[in-house]
Protein backbone atom coordinates (compact mmCIF):
# COMPACT_ATOMS: atom_id res chain seq x y z
CA UNK A 1 0.00 0.00 0.00
CA UNK A 2 1.21 3.17 -0.99
CA UNK A 3 0.80 6.79 -1.85
CA UNK A 4 1.87 10.29 -3.63
CA UNK A 5 5.05 12.44 -1.67
CA UNK A 6 2.78 12.74 1.47
CA UNK A 7 2.20 8.88 2.15
CA UNK A 8 0.01 8.33 4.70
CA UNK A 9 -1.84 4.87 6.23
CA UNK A 10 -4.81 5.50 8.43
CA UNK A 11 -5.84 3.41 11.11
CA UNK A 12 -9.55 3.87 12.86
CA UNK A 13 -12.73 2.59 13.48
CA UNK A 14 -16.22 3.91 13.32
CA UNK A 15 -19.02 1.34 15.67
CA UNK A 16 -22.26 1.10 14.59
CA UNK A 17 -23.75 3.55 16.51
CA UNK A 18 -21.47 6.04 15.51
CA UNK A 19 -19.44 5.34 19.00
CA UNK A 20 -15.77 5.34 18.05
CA UNK A 21 -13.52 2.62 18.79
CA UNK A 22 -11.30 2.44 22.06
CA UNK A 23 -8.51 4.74 20.92
CA UNK A 24 -5.17 3.15 20.22
CA UNK A 25 -6.38 -0.29 19.55
CA UNK A 26 -5.25 -2.96 17.84
CA UNK A 27 -8.36 -4.97 17.16
CA UNK A 28 -8.58 -5.65 13.44
CA UNK A 29 -11.97 -4.11 11.95
CA UNK A 30 -14.84 -6.14 10.90
CA UNK A 31 -17.57 -5.39 8.38
CA UNK A 32 -20.10 -4.54 11.00
CA UNK A 33 -18.05 -1.37 11.27
CA UNK A 34 -18.64 0.22 8.73
CA UNK A 35 -22.02 -1.34 7.32
CA UNK A 36 -24.00 1.79 7.77
CA UNK A 37 -21.55 4.22 6.70
CA UNK A 38 -23.24 8.13 6.36
CA UNK A 39 -21.02 11.14 4.70
CA UNK A 40 -21.09 13.29 7.90
CA UNK A 41 -19.77 9.82 10.00
CA UNK A 42 -16.91 10.67 11.61
CA UNK A 43 -14.13 8.50 11.68
CA UNK A 44 -11.15 8.51 13.90
CA UNK A 45 -7.75 7.59 12.26
CA UNK A 46 -4.40 7.02 12.17
CA UNK A 47 -2.13 8.08 9.91
CA UNK A 48 1.47 6.36 9.52
CA UNK A 49 4.36 8.12 7.83
CA UNK A 50 8.04 9.75 9.12
CA UNK A 51 9.54 11.85 11.35
CA UNK A 52 10.76 13.96 8.07
CA UNK A 53 7.35 13.72 6.17
CA UNK A 54 5.26 14.67 9.54
CA UNK A 55 6.98 18.26 9.25
CA UNK A 56 4.86 18.64 6.26
CA UNK A 57 2.09 17.50 7.78
CA UNK A 58 1.30 18.91 11.49
CA UNK A 59 0.08 21.91 10.53
CA UNK A 60 -2.66 20.66 7.98
CA UNK A 61 -2.11 19.22 4.81
CA UNK A 62 -4.16 19.11 1.44
CA UNK A 63 -4.82 15.66 0.03
CA UNK A 64 -6.70 16.49 -3.48
CA UNK A 65 -4.02 16.87 -6.36
CA UNK A 66 -2.61 14.39 -7.96
CA UNK A 67 0.48 13.69 -6.78
CA UNK A 68 3.87 10.98 -7.59
CA UNK A 69 3.67 7.52 -5.57
CA UNK A 70 6.34 7.34 -3.34
CA UNK A 71 6.31 3.31 -3.96
CA UNK A 72 5.76 3.35 -7.68
CA UNK A 73 2.78 3.09 -9.76
CA UNK A 74 0.53 5.68 -11.22
CA UNK A 75 -0.26 8.86 -10.22
CA UNK A 76 -3.61 9.79 -8.54
CA UNK A 77 -5.36 12.41 -5.78
CA UNK A 78 -5.45 11.01 -2.35
CA UNK A 79 -3.91 9.35 0.28
CA UNK A 80 -3.75 5.34 1.10
CA UNK A 81 -5.67 4.82 4.63
CA UNK A 82 -6.11 1.37 6.60
CA UNK A 83 -8.23 0.85 9.48
CA UNK A 84 -5.69 -2.17 11.09
CA UNK A 85 -3.44 -0.18 13.30
CA UNK A 86 -0.26 -3.11 12.40
CA UNK A 87 -0.69 -1.98 8.74
CA UNK A 88 -0.49 1.76 9.17
CA UNK A 89 2.70 1.47 11.65
CA UNK A 90 4.19 -1.10 8.57
CA UNK A 91 3.93 2.02 6.40
CA UNK A 92 5.69 4.55 9.37
CA UNK A 93 9.26 4.31 9.19
CA UNK A 94 12.56 5.88 9.24
CA UNK A 95 11.51 7.29 12.72
CA UNK A 96 8.17 6.60 12.94
CA UNK A 97 5.35 8.71 13.31
CA UNK A 98 1.38 8.01 13.38
CA UNK A 99 -1.11 10.50 13.43
CA UNK A 100 -4.81 10.62 14.80
CA UNK A 101 -7.22 12.12 12.86
CA UNK A 102 -10.10 13.03 12.51
CA UNK A 103 -12.27 12.71 9.19
CA UNK A 104 -15.46 12.32 7.80
CA UNK A 105 -16.25 9.99 5.98
CA UNK A 106 -17.59 11.47 2.58
CA UNK A 107 -13.33 12.42 2.25
CA UNK A 108 -13.12 8.54 2.00
CA UNK A 109 -13.35 6.07 -0.74
CA UNK A 110 -12.81 2.41 -1.86
CA UNK A 111 -9.61 1.91 -3.47
CA UNK A 112 -7.55 -0.28 -4.77
CA UNK A 113 -3.87 -1.17 -4.26
CA UNK A 114 -3.51 1.50 -7.55
CA UNK A 115 -5.67 4.14 -6.02
CA UNK A 116 -8.69 3.25 -8.63
CA UNK A 117 -11.65 4.62 -6.49
CA UNK A 118 -15.64 4.01 -6.47
CA UNK A 119 -15.09 7.39 -8.16
CA UNK A 120 -13.84 5.42 -11.40
CA UNK A 121 -15.02 1.83 -10.85
CA UNK A 122 -18.84 2.20 -10.78
CA UNK A 123 -19.44 -1.29 -11.18
CA UNK A 124 -17.36 -1.52 -7.95
CA UNK A 125 -20.26 0.17 -6.14
CA UNK A 126 -22.66 -2.22 -7.54
CA UNK A 127 -20.69 -5.31 -6.76
CA UNK A 128 -20.61 -4.32 -2.78
CA UNK A 129 -24.31 -2.50 -2.83
CA UNK A 130 -25.69 -6.29 -2.27
CA UNK A 131 -23.08 -6.48 0.60
CA UNK A 132 -23.14 -3.44 2.00
CA UNK A 133 -27.05 -1.90 1.10
CA UNK A 134 -27.08 0.77 4.04
CA UNK A 135 -24.19 2.23 3.16
CA UNK A 136 -23.74 5.57 1.24
CA UNK A 137 -20.28 3.84 -0.10
CA UNK A 138 -20.47 -0.03 -0.68
CA UNK A 139 -17.29 -0.29 -2.28
CA UNK A 140 -16.10 1.90 0.68
CA UNK A 141 -17.14 -0.25 2.82
CA UNK A 142 -15.53 -3.39 1.59
CA UNK A 143 -12.17 -2.11 1.23
CA UNK A 144 -12.09 -0.78 4.94
CA UNK A 145 -13.05 -4.29 6.46
CA UNK A 146 -11.43 -6.79 3.69
CA UNK A 147 -8.80 -8.94 5.62
CA UNK A 148 -5.69 -8.53 3.88
CA UNK A 149 -4.59 -4.98 3.93
CA UNK A 150 -8.21 -3.08 4.53
CA UNK A 151 -7.85 0.89 2.98
CA UNK A 152 -9.68 3.61 1.45
CA UNK A 153 -8.61 6.80 -0.31
CA UNK A 154 -8.32 9.88 2.10
CA UNK A 155 -9.51 13.00 -0.59
CA UNK A 156 -9.83 16.22 1.30
CA UNK A 157 -8.01 19.01 3.08
CA UNK A 158 -7.12 18.18 6.59
CA UNK A 159 -6.49 21.20 9.69
CA UNK A 160 -4.73 21.20 12.21
CA UNK A 161 -7.50 20.61 15.07
CA UNK A 162 -7.88 17.38 13.02
CA UNK A 163 -5.05 16.07 14.26
CA UNK A 164 -5.55 14.93 17.99
CA UNK A 165 -2.55 12.84 18.66
CA UNK A 166 0.68 11.93 17.66
CA UNK A 167 2.97 8.35 18.29
CA UNK A 168 6.34 8.06 17.87
CA UNK A 169 8.58 5.60 18.08
CA UNK A 170 12.03 3.54 17.26
CA UNK A 171 12.00 2.05 14.01
CA UNK A 172 12.03 -1.87 14.05
CA UNK A 173 9.40 -1.76 16.89
CA UNK A 174 6.19 -2.28 17.21
CA UNK A 175 3.59 0.26 18.82
CA UNK A 176 3.35 -1.09 22.38
CA UNK A 177 7.60 0.63 22.46
CA UNK A 178 6.04 4.24 21.51
CA UNK A 179 4.31 7.07 23.09
CA UNK A 180 1.49 8.70 22.19
CA UNK A 181 1.43 13.07 22.86
CA UNK A 182 -1.32 15.22 22.24
CA UNK A 183 -0.66 17.35 18.79
CA UNK A 184 0.51 20.22 21.26
CA UNK A 185 2.45 18.27 23.76
CA UNK A 186 4.61 16.80 20.60
CA UNK A 187 4.88 20.19 18.82
CA UNK A 188 6.33 21.48 22.15
CA UNK A 189 9.19 18.73 22.49
CA UNK A 190 11.76 20.74 20.43
CA UNK A 191 12.50 18.43 17.71
CA UNK A 192 14.87 19.84 14.93
CA UNK A 193 14.62 17.63 12.02
CA UNK A 194 15.37 18.34 7.93
CA UNK A 195 11.80 18.13 6.23
CA UNK A 196 11.26 15.20 3.80
CA UNK A 197 11.36 17.51 0.74
CA UNK A 198 14.45 18.79 1.49
CA UNK A 199 16.46 15.81 2.23
CA UNK A 200 19.10 14.64 2.59
CA UNK A 201 21.08 18.21 2.61
CA UNK A 202 18.63 21.27 3.76
CA UNK A 203 18.71 22.50 6.85
CA UNK A 204 16.91 21.46 9.85
CA UNK A 205 14.05 23.28 11.05
CA UNK A 206 12.29 23.39 14.45
CA UNK A 207 9.16 21.00 14.64
CA UNK A 208 6.56 23.25 16.05
CA UNK A 209 3.33 24.87 15.84
CA UNK A 210 2.92 27.56 13.19
CA UNK A 211 -0.79 29.04 14.29
CA UNK A 212 -1.10 28.77 10.65
CA UNK A 213 -3.59 26.59 8.73
CA UNK A 214 -1.80 25.90 5.93
CA UNK A 215 -4.72 24.91 3.83
CA UNK A 216 -7.03 27.75 4.45
CA UNK A 217 -8.06 29.80 1.97
CA UNK A 218 -9.47 32.40 4.07
CA UNK A 219 -6.42 34.86 4.21
CA UNK A 220 -6.00 38.47 3.59
CA UNK A 221 -2.81 39.91 2.00
CA UNK A 222 -1.30 40.84 4.83
CA UNK A 223 -1.85 37.98 6.40
CA UNK A 224 -0.83 36.05 3.48
CA UNK A 225 3.02 37.95 3.73
CA UNK A 226 3.04 37.65 6.99
CA UNK A 227 2.65 33.95 7.40
CA UNK A 228 5.03 33.27 4.35
CA UNK A 229 7.64 34.96 7.07
CA UNK A 230 6.49 32.45 9.44
CA UNK A 231 7.11 29.28 7.20
CA UNK A 232 10.10 30.45 6.15
CA UNK A 233 11.85 31.20 9.45
CA UNK A 234 11.23 35.47 9.55
CA UNK A 235 12.77 36.88 6.48
CA UNK A 236 12.23 40.32 5.72
CA UNK A 237 8.69 41.17 4.58
CA UNK A 238 9.20 43.23 1.91
CA UNK A 239 11.50 40.80 0.35
CA UNK A 240 9.38 38.20 0.79
CA UNK A 241 6.83 40.84 -0.84
CA UNK A 242 9.45 41.16 -3.81
CA UNK A 243 10.31 37.62 -4.75
CA UNK A 244 6.15 36.61 -4.56
CA UNK A 245 5.60 40.13 -7.06
CA UNK A 246 8.65 38.98 -9.20
CA UNK A 247 6.72 35.29 -9.79
CA UNK A 248 3.46 37.11 -10.11
CA UNK A 249 5.03 38.63 -13.33
CA UNK A 250 5.75 35.64 -14.56
CA UNK A 251 2.17 33.78 -14.37
CA UNK A 252 -0.31 32.94 -12.01
CA UNK A 253 0.94 29.26 -12.02
CA UNK A 254 4.70 30.47 -11.03
CA UNK A 255 3.28 32.16 -8.13
CA UNK A 256 1.03 29.22 -7.31
CA UNK A 257 3.99 26.89 -7.58
CA UNK A 258 6.04 29.39 -4.85
CA UNK A 259 3.44 29.14 -2.48
CA UNK A 260 3.73 25.27 -2.18
CA UNK A 261 7.15 25.35 -2.14
CA UNK A 262 6.99 27.76 0.53
CA UNK A 263 4.60 25.26 2.66
CA UNK A 264 0.67 26.19 1.18
CA UNK A 265 -1.56 23.05 0.01
CA UNK A 266 -2.24 23.44 -3.42
CA UNK A 267 -5.43 24.35 -3.09
CA UNK A 268 -4.75 27.09 -0.84
CA UNK A 269 -1.91 28.03 -2.99
CA UNK A 270 -3.92 28.43 -6.05
CA UNK A 271 -6.72 30.18 -4.25
CA UNK A 272 -3.86 33.23 -3.18
CA UNK A 273 -2.44 33.01 -6.25
CA UNK A 274 -5.56 34.12 -8.34
CA UNK A 275 -6.76 36.16 -5.82
CA UNK A 276 -3.39 39.04 -5.14
CA UNK A 277 -1.46 37.81 -8.40
CA UNK A 278 -2.85 41.39 -9.62
CA UNK A 279 -1.90 43.44 -6.31
CA UNK A 280 0.94 41.52 -6.55
CA UNK A 281 1.98 43.01 -10.00
CA UNK A 282 0.80 46.47 -9.19
CA UNK A 283 4.27 46.75 -6.96
CA UNK A 284 6.42 44.94 -8.92
CA UNK A 285 7.13 47.65 -11.16
CA UNK A 286 9.58 48.92 -8.47
CA UNK A 287 12.04 46.25 -8.59
CA UNK A 288 14.00 44.76 -11.62
CA UNK A 289 12.37 41.54 -13.44
CA UNK A 290 13.49 38.10 -12.54
CA UNK A 291 16.36 36.30 -14.70
CA UNK A 292 14.44 33.81 -17.30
Amino acid sequence: MDSRTLTLSVVGALALAGAVRRRGSSNAPSRADFANLRPDDRLTLYHGTSLSESYHLLNGFDATTIKSRQYGGPRHRGLFVTPDIETARRFASYGPVILELVVRAKNLHGTDYSGVTGRENPRAQQVWKAWFPNSFRPYLSETLSQRSEPQALLIGLVSPSQITRVWMGESEKGISEGRWYTREAFLNLGLQLTPARQLPYGPKRDLRDLGIDTISTRLSYDQLLDAVAVLLGGHDREDLEKTLARYAKRDEASLADLLVQVGFGDTAAKSYARRYRTRLIAVQTAYPPMPQ
